[in-house]
């Protein structure tokens, strides 16, 4: 179950999806009120009869995984149901209300958060991190408290669901960000796409290296550009020695440092070559095959899905990692 850059949705579509492998009557969510004194509580029960409560479940979640994503998987997990995989996901468990005010306006307040079947909240204490683009932050194990899966499994809040197997998925270069958003780009593939009117099966279809070369040579001449990372660490490593008082003494190292990291999009596209290929088979096979024939590729490239797989077929890993630690 892939949940991965899910930002959430309805809670409702949340417990059935939990409800398609526990049985019905489990406990899924409990929201409860900010205000002690007249504090409401409303539990949300799986209600239907599962499909299958046996199966082999491997759950996968990462940072942009939010919300009704969590409470799925953090549900999931507090039923010892299913292994949780990847990275650390958001950690935002708020329930919000809006209110009419007067002349036409409106106020969201927060007014509830939810607590998943452990007894755990599964909102991040601060997203200070993830604003300032810093990624994840670990949060201390004193600001934490600890709660326990059915099985007497050790679990966490206040950070989100943290995988009980964690992957990181391959880092990706600034350029393809860039490139995903590129007019030139686009009309490249476009271009691509009225040259082939048929092209092979998704789990098929390469781009031949003339194809990969002509697309390269159609960016240079087209100029683009984009920000380099490298430069951006360089501009401020400088303004920390100028601030520090350093610059003066380093000041030589800096301009030679400029001139070896001048722009070179012919290195940049070579270098990059790999994972601006899979970029563009992604974006034609959308074309010719939608988002579905884009999927049906990329689940055979995917590390963190072959890890899932890897998992499932590990039967005897799979039942310790959901049973309950040995006592000491």
């Amino acid at each position: 179950l892939d949940l991965r850059g899910n930002g959430g949705g309805l809670i409702d579509e949340a417990i059935k999806i939990v409800n398609f492998f526990v049985p019905a009557g489990q406990v899924v969510v409990t929201t409860r009120g900010r205000a002690l004194s007249t504090r409401q509580e409303m539990t949300y029960r799986t209600s239907a009869k599962p499909l299958d409560t046996e199966l082999p479940l491997v759950v996968l979640i990462d940072g942009s995984s939010a919300s009704a994503s969590e409470i799925v998987s953090g549900a999931l997990q507090d039923m010892d149901r299913a292994v949780v995989m990847g990275q650390k996901s958001y950690g935002k468990g708020l329930v919000q209300t809006t209110m009419q005010l007067p002349y036409d306006g409106t106020i969201k307040l927060t007014t509830a958060k939810y607590y998943i079947p452990s007894g755990r909240c599964i909102q991040r204490i601060n997203y200070r991190s993830v604003r300032e683009g810093k990624g994840e932050q670990v949060t201390p194990d004193s600001l934490t408290q600890v709660f326990h899966t059915r099985a007497g499994r050790e679990v966490r809040d206040a950070g989100g669901i943290l995988p009980d197997v964690k992957v990181t998925a391959d880092s990706l270069p600034t350029m393809l960000f860039y490139l995903t958003y590129n007019n030139d780009a686009f009309d490249w593939i476009t271009r691509y796409t009225q040259q082939h009117k048929t092209i092979a099966s998704p789990l098929e279809f390469r781009l031949s290296a003339e194809d990969y070369a002509d697309f390269s040579q159609y960016m240079i001449d087209k100029k683009f550009d984009y920000d380099r990372q490298s430069s951006k660490e360089l501009k401020r490593l400088e303004d920390l020695a100028k601030f520090e008082g350093y610059y003066e003494r380093t000041k030589a190292e800096f301009e030679r440092l400029k001139t070896l990291l001048v722009p070179d999009l012919k290195h940049d596209l070579d270098y990059h070559k790999a994972a601006i290929e899979r970029q563009l088979t992604t974006s034609i096979l959308t074309r010719y095959y939608y988002d579905r024939g884009a999927r049906e590729r990329s689940v055979t490239e995917d590390k963190v899905i072959a890890e899932g797989l890897k998992l499932l077929a590990d039967g005897t890993r799979y039942r310790q990692l959901l049973s309950a630690p040995a006592k000491k």
